[in-house]
């Protein structure tokens, strides 16, 4: 304090004023440094729900898709089509599967084209069917 007393009036408030300024960079620093802390614990927190959330959607799709898969390799149109040798039984019964196919296809939006496969390669896709 003797030594302030000893400097001109421009020299304390100047000193003054240089304490106050450091002061306040500290105090701003502080602030800084906590408010980052904060928006990168937010920041981890609403990564960690949207993986959580996208996680939860493609279990639920996958499991409503391994439903629907399930139901047409069981369905008894389904199958007779795959093993069917006769060609005019077949065409007749690929009406069937492709109105099965395309009924299911408008249960879950996001379903483009499904495609039925036999063993022996024949095959059955939404609006055609070939052997």
């Amino acid at each position: 304090m003797a030594l302030l007393r000893k400097l001109t009036i421009r020299s304390q408030l100047t000193f003054i004023a240089l304490t106050l300024a450091i002061i306040i960079l500290i105090i701003l620093s502080a602030s800084y440094l906590q408010m980052a802390k904060i928006v990168k614990s937010n920041n981890n927190k609403a990564t960690s729900d949207l993986i959580l959330q996208m996680k939860q959607t493609i279990y639920a799709n996958k499991d409503v898709l391994e439903r629907l898969i399930t139901n047409i390799a069981f369905n008894s149109d389904v199958q007779s089509f795959l093993i069917e040798e006769d060609k005019v039984q077949r065409f007749m019964l690929s009406k069937r599967v492709e109105s099965l196919l395309i009924n299911t296809r408008t249960l879950k939006e996001g379903i483009l084209d499904i495609l039925v496969v036999g063993d022996d390669g024949s095959w059955m896709d939404i609006g055609e069917a070939e052997e």
